[in-house]
């Protein structure tokens, strides 16, 4: 196998082939690497967004009427998570049902998910969490005005849980228990007035503001970034190994290294091309073997004479006198 220098890999990559070839792989490899840095931007966005959840949630800013946030059956828009908001209604006790699974310090528990009719609609308000679904959990009565956080509306997940309870706080959902028009979004409970019995008292325990699952640097991000990395330089490597294999073929039809002037073209008008034969290849040589044997096949002549002759047959002819 002919060595390639690096002469013959410029000369190679410099045709008209290896340069389309680069070019594409050029565009492949920047889609990559684009897509890379994208994904890495995508990290740092979550990290952005777990700041600013908790900035809105701290801030001491004034809670505004949930009305000129988000109405009765509205779509809910980023824009209005996690704003301080109030509003004025009536709990409906007996509506009232239970969200298992639900982490406070580290133990599992349940939320506490009460109706608060608000005219002919009606608002989720998780009012907190408990470790005993068995916990009396009356909430206050009359007109009450709450002071929460807005959340989202979870989705739907398909689940058994026993009777007055709901897998998730989905509106979707619970839209069928208690009747509409209903908020597409929950409210996270901070105070009300009247108060609900404090925690202390064996009321529920007020829950914090749900960390977002997909903030922080996170390592998925990370992972898709340096494989798309990786795919671009592996279309880079695809592109050199191409190039040296050019290159070597080009020295293998040249049969040998390549003429400086030849660009590694075999030369024109001098023989045909390797393999194919000629009328000389096939013909022997005159001049072959060595100056022992030319002379061995002279001195060796006439005795192959002589015995041609002594083995033909002898002729007898009569002569007529």
């Amino acid at each position: 196998m002919p060595k390639v220098t690096f002469r013959d890999f410029l000369r190679s990559a410099l045709t008209l082939r290896m340069l389309a070839l680069f070019l594409g792989l050029v565009v492949v490899a920047g889609v990559c690497i684009r897509l890379g840095s994208w994904q890495l931007d995508r990290a740092s966005e979550r990290a952005e967004q777990k700041l600013a959840a908790e900035a809105a949630a701290e801030a001491n800013m004034e809670p505004q009427p949930l009305n000129s946030i988000l109405k009765p059956g509205q779509t809910f828009v980023g824009a209005a998570e996690n704003q301080r908001i109030t509003i004025t209604g009536e709990y409906e006790a007996a509506d009232q049902v239970l969200v298992p699974n639900r982490i406070l310090d580290g133990d599992a528990g349940f939320g506490v998910l009460t109706p608060l009719r608000v005219g002919d609609a009606v608002l989720p308000v998780l009012r907190g969490w408990i470790a005993d679904p068995t916990q009396e959990l009356d909430p206050p009565t009359g007109e009450v005005t709450i002071v929460g956080v807005l959340r989202p509306s979870e989705g739907m997940e398909p689940q058994q849980v026993p009777e007055g309870q709901v897998s998730r706080i989905a509106s979707a959902d619970l839209v069928n228990r208690w009747g509409g028009p209903i908020w597409t979004g929950y409210v996270l409970l901070e105070g009300s007035d009247p108060a609900q019995l404090p925690a202390a008292d064996g009321g529920p325990h007020l829950l914090p503001l749900p960390e977002p699952e997909d903030a922080g640097l996170n390592l998925q991000n990370l992972a898709y970034a340096f494989e798309w990395w990786i795919f671009g330089g592996f279309f880079t490597m695809l592109w050199i190994r191409s190039v040296r294999d050019h290159a070597r073929r080009r020295k293998e039809i040249a049969g040998g290294p390549s003429d400086p002037h030849s660009n590694g073209e075999p030369p024109t008008g001098s023989g045909t091309p390797e393999g194919s034969g000629s009328l000389a290849d096939s013909a022997p040589s005159q001049d072959s073997g060595s100056p022992a044997d030319s002379e061995s096949a002279a001195g060796s002549a006439p005795m192959d004479a002589a015995n041609a002759a002594s083995s033909r047959p002898i002729e007898v002819r009569e002569v007529s006198s």
